[in-house]
């Protein structure tokens, strides 16, 4: 559960370091200030994608091992306490 959060939060965090911006030329493309990286392909749904896919991995984990994701959330609030 605590691999999940951090997940989601280094996502949100690349996604927002994308931003949109358009040559000269009126092509668009996305540019990361923290890496000082441009791409002409928007990186952010691959990124979420990605997101999306391990927490679904998590889930199915879950279920064979007969584990709620609420009684993940519970165990890690207490565990946190």
């Amino acid at each position: 559960q605590r691999e999940v959060q951090q997940l989601e939060q280094e996502v949100q965090r690349e996604v927002t370091a994308w931003t949109e911006h358009e040559d000269e030329g009126g092509h668009k493309f996305f540019f990361n200030r923290q890496l000082g990286k441009s791409s002409w392909t928007d990186p952010r749904p691959a990124k979420c994608h990605t997101l999306y896919l391990k927490m679904k991995m998590v889930r199915i984990l879950c279920t064979h091992a007969g584990v709620s994701l609420e009684e993940l959330e519970h165990a890690g609030h207490q565990e946190m306490s």
